[in-house]
């Protein structure tokens, strides 16, 4: 991590990052991600050695815990005895993964308990949904959305105007966006990479259609290209 940060300091970076909120059992079970969470004393360790010397801005990206919601409180209290530049927090445990609802109450108690500013992460997967979350916690001020930039890339401009886009407007300019990216990867990877490519997209893109479901079993079928921009132009007309 160290080596990371004298790297980066000499491109000119002002600030990284540590995660400690990745869910998936491959990093956490070996005590990388959200899998950290569960030793305090390990994190404050590392806290101290990094710290040791004035080095890069270090912001924090945490989860409630891995397994115990509870967990979160030492590793907030460890945090609070440094100079971190914020914490940014997705209510879940890292064995929740992004299943069941976000513990709100249990945040809440988090933002009690920091020195540092706290941005909130979280299902922010459309405008209604970041209204709703305004109403709950107005004290917050920052946010940061992943997943659902990913499955609706005009979620950002939608929170910035506070308006839902046309429903024609969101259609045409997501033909474009699949177009750029398409020929991009025509471009730059072997032809038999660009199909298994484009379908991970697909991922986040079905969620702009009325079925997502019916929408990834088809494309997740597709065998060659031909086939996959004969039913990308068909789902593109009809469905979004």
């Amino acid at each position: 991590m160290i080596a990371l940060e004298d790297q980066l300091s000499i491109l000119g970076y002002k600030e990284v990052n540590l995660n400690l909120g990745c869910p998936y059992p491959m990093v956490a079970l070996k005590g990388l991600g959200s899998g950290q969470l569960k030793d305090s004393k390990a994190f404050e360790a590392l806290l101290n050695e990094y710290f040791k010397k004035n080095r890069l801005d270090l912001s924090l990206k945490l989860r409630l815990g891995y397994e115990d919601q509870d967990e979160i409180f030492k590793i907030i209290e460890v945090a609070n005895d440094f100079p971190v530049s914020e914490l940014i927090i997705h209510p879940r445990t890292g064995k929740q993964l992004y299943k069941g609802e976000v513990k709100l109450n249990q945040f809440f108690q988090c933002l009690k308990l920091s020195r540092h500013s706290v941005v909130y992460n979280g299902d922010l997967v459309s405008l209604d949904s970041f209204n709703l979350f305004e109403l709950q916690l107005p004290e917050i001020s920052s946010i940061m959305i992943g997943r659902g930039c990913l499955s609706n890339p005009f979620l950002p401009e939608e929170l910035k105007t506070g308006e839902a886009i046309n429903h024609s407007i969101k259609q045409h300019r997501m033909i474009g966006f699949h177009k750029t990216i398409f020929e991009l990867y025509q471009e730059t990877e072997d032809r038999s990479n660009v199909l298994n490519k484009m379908k991970q997209f697909w991922m986040y893109y079905s969620h702009l259609f009325k079925e997502p479901a019916r929408v990834k079993k088809r494309i997740k079928k597709l065998k060659s290209i031909g086939d996959y921009e004969h039913a990308v132009t068909e789902l593109m007309v009809k469905s979004i």
